[in-house]
């Protein structure tokens, strides 16, 4: 089992505070100079996170020898995240007009997200998943629901869109959190299984000698078949 980058990980939770940042920001301040700086720092913001994002792919397409895999297309994603983010920065006037419909759809991605881990959770027999299903309808629900009456919730910049995206973000980082812990006991519970199970049949110790660490199935990690191709 190889580990898989966490650089998914890393935007989901940047997306995640940033809603909440922004939403909190925004729902608890009325003076217009700080609201326009918010807007401002939150596009230098998504611009950055394209750069940083494009230069990991690059970096890891040469450094892990993706070139040998045919279907990799890591340095292509990786340029194309760049540009976006030389694009967004240099065109931040115009992004800004933008940048409400941006905050929505990703309050639908964190929610499907949200979706996902908490079907790790129930498969771990954790009982916070039943939260998560709620947190992640309500964000996927809400969101559907605002982009349908895009001008009434978005466009007027009601407190009640400004207090679910900051909602949205608190409790992706809390479904996460509790996905993290999920994973980790179960991971252990693995451990424990395996070493009872060599105490019980010590022959068995080439079948049986495997860790958590080997079978975890989770939302963090997956099998990876471009390590080594040489």
């Amino acid at each position: 089992m190889q580990k898989n980058n966490t650089i998914g990980l890393v935007v989901y939770v940047v997306l995640s505070v940033l809603l909440a940042v922004v939403g909190g920001l925004m729902l608890f301040t009325t003076q217009e100079l700080i609201t326009s700086i918010v807007y401002e720092y939150s596009i230098y913001g998504l611009g950055g996170l394209f750069l940083l994002c494009g230069l990991y792919f690059i970096i890891k397409y040469f450094t892990k020898q993706e070139y040998y895999n045919l279907s990799n297309y890591g340095f292509t994603f990786g340029v194309v995240l760049i540009v976006a983010g030389i694009l967004v920065v240099v065109n931040r006037l115009i992004i800004e007009s933008y940048i409400n419909m941006f905050l929505i759809i990703t309050s639908l991605i964190l929610g499907t997200t949200d979706f996902q881990y908490s079907l790790s959770m129930k498969h771990t027999r954790f009982n916070g998943y039943i939260g998560g299903i709620i947190v992640a309808v309500i964000s996927v629900a809400g969101s559907i629901l605002m982009l349908w009456d895009y001008m009434k919730w978005v466009s007027n910049k009601s407190n009640i869109y400004f207090g679910f995206l900051m909602t949205v973000g608190i409790f992706s980082l809390i479904t996460l959190l509790l996905t993290f812990i999920s994973l980790k006991r179960d991971n252990r519970e693995k451990d424990k299984a395996a070493i009872r199970n060599l105490e019980d049949d010590p022959g068995k110790a080439n079948i049986d000698n495997v860790t958590g660490d080997d079978v975890e199935d989770s939302v963090f990690e997956t099998n990876s078949s471009n390590e080594n191709n040489d």
